[in-house]
């Protein structure tokens, strides 16, 4: 950390932005955040996290006190262009995963989903943006559908370029903090189908600024199709 300059107007500020790893057969990883962590605990430095649930891994992994901590939401300002095209007479419906392609992001849920849609008939769609281990499949999947399986890759500004396309961003995470993802969709308008995780119960509120839902593509398909 910073040293303290002895300046009033002069403060050093750490900011945990989610504690996602549980650094369980980790040992050596796990003394040197720990040991980071000591070095922050006996600074000056100000403490700060992107949501609440993450004082509890802090405390746990790190012994980082939760009474050191200030809960500063991640944020952005609101967008010029509004999603939910649904809602103004667009068609089909389209739901997006934007961010990591892995097993734990869940954006294989969230394909299935619409998959079983589709199979009743259901005008759906889903817009997949992101990198990562699965991007391979990701490019399989929306070639063997291109009717409603879109793959764009890594996409820039995704708030800007991606989001007004979107009905409904799903995050179906096994654990997160708060994702930009969804700061982002909600900045233009758009709801959140999510699994209650980390930070996400204290932006996503279901009926109000979407859905909390179980980590299945059951569930997600009874959520899209209401």
């Amino acid at each position: 950390p910073l040293k303290d300059t002895g300046e009033p107007e002069t403060v050093c500020v750490a900011t945990f932005h989610g504690v996602n790893a549980q650094l369980e057969g980790q040992p050596l990883r796990h003394s040197i955040h720990r040991w980071m962590a000591k070095r922050l605990i006996e600074s000056a430095a100000r403490l700060t996290s992107v949501d609440s649930e993450n004082l509890d891994r802090a405390r746990e992994l790190f012994d980082v006190p939760q009474d050191r901590f200030t809960v500063i939401p991640n944020g952005a300002p609101q967008g010029d262009n509004s999603g939910r095209p649904f809602a103004r007479g667009g068609k089909p419906f389209t739901i997006g995963h934007v961010g990591t392609l892995s097993d734990d992001k869940g954006w294989k849920l969230a394909v299935s989903a619409v998959e079983a849609l589709q199979e009743q008939n259901r005008n759906v769609r889903i817009l997949i943006a992101g990198t990562g281990e699965d991007a391979g499949q990701a490019e399989a999947r929306a070639r063997e559908h291109p009717d409603f399986i879109t793959y764009r890759g890594y996409v820039q500004q995704p708030r800007e370029n991606l989001m007004p396309e979107l009905d409904l961003l799903t995050v179906m995470s096994v654990r997160e903090g708060l994702p930009m993802t969804i700061i982002e969709a909600q900045s233009v308008g758009v709801p959140v189908a999510a699994t209650a995780v980390g930070g996400i119960p204290d932006s996503v509120k279901t009926g109000e600024s979407g859905f909390l839902v179980d980590r299945t593509s059951d569930d997600l398909a009874r959520v899209i199709e209401n």
